[in-house]
């Protein structure tokens, strides 16, 4: 069994939180902020890099398409995403 990369840059890691206190002040209905940060860094990480910063930049409603649709489609057992979804702000090599 292949275990979850974690090992993000601390750009990363500041854009991450950014966006988390985004969702949060947008209302985002999450369970925690922790649990928020673990799922977008492991969708980034692990099979689907996102454009953080075109993330959180978004306006809001792709913003919400890709954080709804990353918890819906997130397996937490691999950090991949599941059912073809593709968030909008992937990186290019990741719609490939």
């Amino acid at each position: 069994m292949k275990w979850i990369n974690w090992e993000t840059t601390k750009e990363d890691a500041l854009l991450i939180n950014q966006i988390v206190d985004r969702a949060f002040l947008e209302g985002a209905h999450y369970d925690d902020r922790l649990t928020m940060v673990m799922d977008i860094t492991a969708v980034h990480l692990n099979g689907c890099p996102l454009d953080l910063q075109k993330l959180l930049d978004f306006p809001s409603t792709s913003f919400a398409h890709d954080l709804f649709g990353i918890v819906g489609h997130l397996d937490r057992k691999t950090g991949k995403l599941n059912d073809c979804f593709i968030p909008r702000s992937a990186m290019p090599e990741a719609r490939s």
